[in-house]
């Protein structure tokens, strides 16, 4: 491979079985410069729910970003500072009959020598929201990344055929 130039490498792939309230990806190789999640064909049983991120089980005022909604219409900003956990799509987790995408890309998860970046695009062709979400943020926190879990709000679930990948990009 030339220089400069990066090699995704498959981790772990999971397709839900059933409806499930989190998903959480342990035991992370501190091999990589980067992980990035794909989630597939994201289905909840609201449509009113939005999906956190947390690292490491950390539920303390770590999380910070910025988010962007637009559906070539109108356009939503906010900026979010000490949370506890991040928004990867904010009330807009679709309905089962209309799933949606999210690409996150976590970066220098394994460096202890800094906090740790996170872009987000998240793209829902729902019944209540069609458009685009786009975050910038960072995990103020120097810990390497071991865990990563997902989880929907206001007490939804992930529907059966959710897919959750995890690549490890050198």
């Amino acid at each position: 491979m030339p220089a400069g130039v990066s090699a995704w490498t498959p981790l772990a792939n999971i397709t839900l079985a059933g409806a499930q309230a989190t998903v959480t990806f342990s035991s992370i190789s501190n091999a990589y410069a980067d992980l990035f999640f794909v989630i597939g064909n994201v289905k909840s049983s609201t449509n009113t729910a939005g999906i956190n991120v947390k690292f490491n089980g950390d539920s303390a005022a770590n999380y910070y970003y910025v988010y962007a909604i637009g559906n070539g219409g109108s356009a939503t900003t906010s900026n979010q500072t000490g949370q506890t956990s991040m928004v990867l799509a904010s009330n807009v987790v679709p309905d089962t009959t209309n799933p949606g995408q999210i690409l996150f890309h976590l970066m220098n998860y394994s460096n202890t020598s800094n906090v740790k970046g996170v872009l987000v695009r998240t793209d829902f062709p729902s019944t209540t929201f069609s458009g685009t979400q786009m975050i910038a943020g960072h995990w103020s926190n120097n810990s390497a990344v071991t865990t990563v879990q997902f989880a929907l709000q206001s007490a939804a679930t992930f529907a059966a055929g959710t897919t959750f990948a995890l690549y490890g990009v050198s």
